[in-house]
């Protein structure tokens, strides 16, 4: 199976994915991660990248298409979650055409939506545990002890400098322009199931849960 998810950053698409990943056979394919990848092992795509994230632009398609197609090769998982992927039509046209020569297709686009003070607020107060990545937040998400991470027992954290608030602003000025196209793509073909990500995100996860058992992926 191949799943969607649609949403802007700070969305909580990713804490979602998570849940499905925890809970059932999926992968979990994150452009950002991918990208992050990339940027960390300084390799020259990653030199290149880090360059154009630090911007606050995105990634060529290219690039990303290339990562994509990498993974699908690669991997012995056949059920992926796609995280933020594609971006652009062009990305969502060459997307099909490599599924179908691997006889699989996208069976339903999740499209996670929040509206962009609340957004703005949830990024601003982001920050991640330095060992196992767990995602906190200043106002929403604190740690039980502060200093603490709640999962490993880390006191080392950091903040993305992609969570810079006007880089931030630009991100999503960005994707709202773009994905609107590439969202139209999907609802054309029936397979957008919309979500209200300005909930906490237990009854986030309430709603995913019963769209894939009507849908009949879970039960």
């Amino acid at each position: 199976m191949i799943f969607i998810f649609f949403g802007p950053p700070g969305s909580g698409k990713g804490t979602q994915a998570k849940y499905l990943v925890d809970n059932y056979d999926f992968a979990h394919i994150s452009t950002g991660d991918l990208l992050r990848h990339e940027i960390e092992k300084q390799t020259v795509l990653g030199n290149e990248v880090n360059t154009i994230m630090e911007s606050g632009a995105y990634v060529p398609d290219k690039i990303v298409i290339d990562l994509i197609e990498n993974v699908l090769s690669t991997s012995e998982n056949s059920n992926f979650i796609f995280d933020g992927y594609p971006r652009t039509l062009n990305q969502a046209l060459a997307f099909d055409a490599l599924l179908s020569v691997k006889k699989l297709k996208v069976d339903l686009v999740f499209n996670f939506d929040v509206d962009k003070d609340l957004l703005i607020k949830r990024i601003s107060g982001r920050f991640s545990c330095a060992s196992c990545g767990a995602v906190y937040n200043d106002t929403f998400m604190k740690t039980v002890v502060e200093g603490i991470c709640d999962k490993c027992g880390s006191y080392e954290f950091f903040r993305r400098k992609d969570d810079n608030l006007e880089v931030f602003k630009k991100r999503v000025e960005v994707y709202l322009k773009e994905i609107k196209m590439v969202r139209d793509f999907y609802r054309n073909k029936n397979l957008v199931k919309d979500i209200d990500a300005s909930q906490a995100a237990e009854l986030i996860q309430i709603e995913v849960k019963n769209s894939l058992i009507q849908s009949g992926f879970i039960i």
